[in-house]
């Protein structure tokens, strides 16, 4: 294969690339739950899962890491404090730079 041939190549996924992104995070905007844009506007500060399961009224905690948590930090909305250890009694969760794109500021 040629070089000009592969540049074209890589031309063409960069641009398809670029149309693909905003269309995901537009869907994205549409697929969030109110409790999941509340999480991403409280987390502008590292909090614990008890202290965002109090804000939300959730009471199971693993309920509430199944359908908040896991799909946060899934779509690269949420980081943890400590990455290395999920199960750290110290853990702490924190909204990434992507929730502006999704959140008004």
């Amino acid at each position: 294969m040629k070089i000009s041939t592969l540049f074209i190549i890589v031309q063409y996924l960069e641009d398809y690339v670029h149309r693909l992104v905003p269309l995901k995070w537009e869907r994205a905007k549409s697929v969030l739950s109110e409790g999941e844009l509340k999480i991403l506007s409280l987390c502008a500060t590292p909090m614990s899962i008890t202290e965002l399961m109090t804000a939300i009224g959730w009471k199971s905690r693993a309920k509430f890491r199944k359908r908040f948590i896991m799909p946060l930090l899934e779509q690269g909305l949420f980081t943890m404090t400590i990455p290395g250890r999920p199960n750290s009694r110290l853990h702490k969760y924190l909204a990434t730079k992507r929730r502006l794109e999704i959140l008004p500021s």
